[in-house]
């Protein structure tokens, strides 16, 4: 059964990665494609009106131009001064006998120039009109398409009809340089129009010319394409998508389903007992030189250390089996091994309870189930103390992992280099550089205390500003040094800056979480509101000034869950220990 469930595990991230990776891409498609098209066709539009309005204009040169100038002003002549009534009977032999006579041989000679226009350019039609603006109406100068269907001079469209398109777009169209005028018949099909200036010999324009073409090749040239375009591209997606699972299922899903494995063992060896040494996690031996690696390797830093923790709790059992029962006092041991396991942040307080120069209290509520804050504090020796506020840039199990590798590392480096944040958050920085695929980063403010003076030697790597409470003061932001996070560049230059505390001074150091918190009106809790709960009692304890904050904000959001994780820690400095010799 336990084999079964493993298995419907792999597959579920396999597909989980399969999917996720294939539906990006298809939505980075459906983003990329249309604009493509979309320009593609732009293009396309620009030549058809280019060349349409190229095509009037060699038309239209063909015609002498004084006599294109008078066939419009008499054709205008007469269309105004008939009766509307006789021009609703447009068809009628009154009314076209008002304009025959225009039609004489010249008149016949320019309709072929158009007619051949129409036939050499296989274009559906080219005329000529003047515009009716009161009524909207096309009235036809001279007309190129086929005898069957051509109209003399006088005869009109109506846009009150839908025959014909809106002034507004004709001018639309005619000052374009690319729209065109597009319609559908089940018989042509596509067919787009496009309009032309005619100006009489002093420039002023009298009418239009009118070319209507054929596009459907355009269309059909472009359904073919998708056609055969979309079909190609799912393909070429589907292989790529379930490529990049396997590789995603090789070099993460295996280490990480690995781990679990051993987790699991090991937690069973703690749940039977088992008194020996154990290596559950160093026999794993994943070697993938990213941050699942680190993470292996403080595991199994982890298992070591948990080795000798229940080494030391079985001695302490053994000692008091006489005075005890013996199996609650194993059960009560075993509780605290799967406390000391699971705690990664420092959560006993007062943490240095022998030491009256200072006092700290920190919290961590994470959003998710796992966080991406961390904070952090230790002596670096007997006058100086460390003290980390950060955020990881991911959330969730990306965001932890990241965490435990950063908390490690700033440990680790201050401890070497603890006069000099700037080279800790430097070499850090490098570290975490390397395999940082995921290019995730670190918000980091690093302090150093010198206990005997007070004084904060700090690097503020893109960090939130503190807030500092002066000898029973009020809180207030300080706007310290700022940097750039840690991991986001190679080329980063860490600055510090100092902080000069004095005996019953107060800093708060927090995440962004904090400011962050949203209500149900999405509104944020902000640096305002902050100060204002951190000022409720600015001289209470440092738990109480924690518990302040965290209160105002619940009753803030009210039911809104959170989306980021709130992390917080109140550092009071009491000054050097009067009682005690200072370092020289």
């Amino acid at each position: 059964m336990g084999k079964e469930k493993k298995e419907r595990r792999k597959r579920s991230l396999e597909n989980k990665a399969f999917w996720f990776i294939l539906i990006s891409a298809l939505v980075l498609v459906l983003i990329i494609v249309p604009f493509e098209l979309v320009m593609h066709a732009y293009t396309i539009m620009v030549n058809y009106n280019r060349e349409s309005k190229q095509d009037l204009a060699y038309a239209v040169s063909l015609i002498d131009e004084e006599y294109l100038e008078n066939l419009y002003a008499e054709t205008k002549k007469r269309y105004e001064a008939t009766p509307e009534e006789l021009k609703q009977q447009e068809f009628t032999d009154d009314y076209r006998n008002i304009f025959i006579d225009l039609v004489d041989d010249q008149f016949l000679d320019y309709r072929e120039i158009l007619v051949k226009c129409r036939e050499q350019k296989k274009l559906v039609n080219v005329y000529l009109i003047l515009l009716d603006e009161k009524k909207e109406r096309f009235v036809f100068v001279l007309d190129g398409d086929k005898p069957e269907y051509a109209y003399l001079p006088g005869q009109w469209l109506s846009n009150e009809n839908g025959e014909i398109e809106s002034f507004d777009k004709i001018r639309d169209i005619e000052n374009s340089n690319w729209k065109l005028s597009i319609t559908y018949g089940k018989l042509s099909g596509f067919t787009a129009t496009n309009y032309y200036d005619i100006t009489d010999t002093k420039g002023n324009q009298i009418g239009y010319g009118v070319i209507d073409f054929d596009v459907n090749d355009f269309f059909n040239k472009l359904f073919d394409f998708l056609k055969v375009y979309i079909p190609f591209l799912v393909a070429i997606l589907f292989l790529g998508a379930n490529r990049i699972s396997k590789i995603v299922k090789k070099s993460i899903i295996v280490p990480v389903d690995a781990l679990a494995a051993s987790a699991k063992t090991y937690t069973a060896r703690d749940k039977v007992n088992d008194s020996g040494a154990t290596d559950y996690f160093s026999a794993v031996n994943i070697n993938t030189d990213d941050e699942i690696e680190e993470l292996w390797r403080a595991m199994v830093n982890m298992e070591e250390d948990m080795n000798d923790t229940m080494q030391r709790i079985r001695e302490v059992t053994e000692e008091k089996l006489e005075l005890k029962n013996r199996q609650e006092r194993i059960q009560n041991e075993l509780s605290i091994a799967t406390r000391i396991q699971e705690g990664i942040l420092p959560s006993v307080f007062p943490p240095f309870p022998e030491r009256k120069e200072f006092d700290i209290y920190a919290s961590m509520v994470p959003a998710l189930e796992v966080g991406g804050d961390f904070y952090d504090f230790f002596l670096i020796d007997e006058d100086h103390l460390g003290i980390v506020m950060a955020d990881v840039s991911g959330k969730g199990i990306s965001g932890a992992l990241f965490m435990v590798i950063s908390k490690t590392l700033i440990q680790n480096e201050t401890m070497i280099n603890h006069g000099q944040p700037s080279k800790v958050l430097s070499i850090v920085n490098q570290r975490l550089l390397e395999g940082n695929e995921a290019e995730m980063f670190v918000t980091v403010w690093l302090g150093i205390l010198t206990i005997s003076t007070g004084e904060i030697v700090y690097v503020d790597a893109g960090h939130e500003y503190p807030a500092i409470a002066h000898q029973n003061g009020r809180f207030e932001l300080f706007k310290d040094v700022h940097g750039m996070p840690v991991a986001a560049l190679e080329t980063t230059k860490f600055r510090e800056g100092t902080i000069q505390l004095l005996p019953g001074d107060t800093m708060y150091l927090y995440t962004d979480g904090v400011t962050d918190a949203n209500n149900p009106a999405k509104e944020r809790f902000d640096t305002d509101r902050m100060l204002d709960a951190l000022n409720i009692n600015p001289n209470g304890t440092v738990k109480e000034i924690n518990d302040n904050v965290h209160h105002a904000i619940r009753e803030f959001m009210q039911d809104e869950p959170p989306f980021d994780d709130t992390t917080m820690l109140v550092f009071r400095y009491s000054g050097p220990d009067k009682g005690s010799s200072q370092p020289e």
